[in-house]
């Protein structure tokens, strides 16, 4: 008796040999602060001709000096050097077999940005009567909740309408006058991360110098070659420098 005809089956592309080669990445998801740096292991079992990655935006990677390839076998080394906001996103590993077969797996990258103090400058000097704004530039991403403390005292519970912060994140003080110099502190928080730093900012308020005299002007008699005291007093902040006049000439001496 003849022997049936054997039947083969054909499985769809890659069905079998894709069983075979399986990738996967060291970790999922990543989180990872602005200049920080990281590095992603791909492994791909089975026999691969090739290991590539993929940025978030569909381009194959190519080794530079800040994100760099390295492979190792059948392991695909990723690393990216100083992360910067941009490198978020889903990063693709794909491997291909002889076949032209490809498996990948996906790493998500999330990058934020710590608390960044930028150029804050202290002191800051105001004249007393104006309406003073105190600087502070901080960022962060999410974006920061920023409170400023004034002698251990967030200014916005002081029962005093004048302070107020801005929309920038700036302190706003209306008619700063001399009893509001100081320390001041400007605190940022991102709550997510349980994250908060600060500076501290010497708030300088200057006055105006006017002369402290009951009269503006006198007169005082003296014998020839008898010595006589002249006595001018004057108020501000800095201590101003007081200059003596004579007949609307100045004399040239500054005490």
């Amino acid at each position: 008796m003849p022997l049936p005809e054997q039947l083969w089956v054909s499985e769809g592309p890659g069905t079998e040999d894709n069983a075979l080669l399986q990738v996967t990445i060291s970790l999922s998801k990543v989180e990872l602060s602005v200049g920080e740096s990281k590095f992603f292991t791909c492994t791909a079992i089975g026999e691969p001709e090739s290991i590539d990655w993929y940025n978030p935006q569909g381009e194959k990677v190519i080794s530079t000096q800040r994100v760099m390839l390295q492979k190792e076998g059948v392991r695909s080394r990723l690393t990216i050097y100083n992360a910067n906001i941009e490198d978020a996103g889903i990063y693709r590993c794909q491997a291909t077999d002889a076949k032209g077969q490809t498996q990948e797996a996906t790493v998500v990258l999330e990058i934020y940005q710590k608390l960044t103090f930028k150029e804050v400058v202290s002191p800051q000097e105001f004249k007393q009567g104006e309406d003073a704004e105190v600087v502070c530039r901080v960022s962060s991403s999410p974006a920061p909740a920023v409170s400023w403390l004034y002698h251990n005292e967030e200014v916005t519970t002081i029962p005093d309408n004048r302070f107020a912060v801005l929309a920038n994140n700036n302190l706003q003080i209306l008619n700063i006058n001399k009893s509001d110099e100081g320390v001041y502190r400007c605190e940022g928080r991102v709550e997510a991360r349980g994250e908060i730093d600060f500076r501290d900012i010497i708030v300088i308020v200057n006055v105006p110098p006017a002369i402290v005299m009951p009269q503006k002007s006198f007169n005082a008699t003296a014998e020839r070659g008898e010595e006589m005291t002249l006595t001018c007093r004057a108020s501000g902040s800095p201590d101003p420098t007081i200059s003596w006049f004579r007949r609307a000439r100045k004399k040239g001496y500054e005490f």
